[in-house]
C-alpha cells in the first residue's frame, strides 16, 4: 500500500502537535471510535473487547511497548484484516483519535 509511509509521517507529525490535548479533540476522538471501533475493540475502563483478536485501545502501549502510540494506530488502521470497518480518517480526525487514545492509556503499576 503506498500510502502507508507517509500517513505513518503524517501521523508522527499530527501526534508532535496534539501533546497538550483539548478536551473537545479528546471527546470527538472517543465519538470517532466509538463509531468506527467499538464493535471489536474495547475503548476503556476493564472491558474486554468484542473480538478476541483486537487488542482494548486503553492498554495498547502495554501491548506494543516498543512502538509509538501513532504507530501502533496507523499500523491498525492500514492492517487489511476482514473485520475493519471502512474507515478512511481525516487529518482531524487521526489528531482526535490519538488524543482520544493517548488520554485512555493505563500505565503498568510497579508492583
Amino acid at each position: 500500500m503506498k500510502r502507508a509511509p507517509a500517513l505513518a509521517a503524517g501521523l508522527t507529525a499530527l501526534w508532535s502537535v496534539s501533546a497538550w490535548a483539548s478536551p473537545a479533540s479528546i471527546e470527538r476522538g472517543r465519538w470517532l471510535a466509538q463509531a468506527n471501533c467499538a464493535s471489536c475493540h474495547a475503548l476503556s475502563g476493564r472491558q474486554k473487547s468484542p473480538n478476541p483478536d483486537a487488542p482494548a485501545f486503553n492498554r495498547l502501549e502495554q501491548a506494543y511497548p516498543t512502538r509509538n502510540l501513532d504507530e501502533i494506530f496507523a499500523d491498525g488502521v492500514l492492517k487489511n484484516h476482514a473485520a475493519m470497518p471502512q474507515f478512511a480518517p481525516g487529518p482531524d480526525d487521526i489528531n482526535d483519535l490519538l488524543d482520544y487514545l493517548k488520554s485512555t492509556q493505563v500505565k503498568p503499576s510497579n508492583r
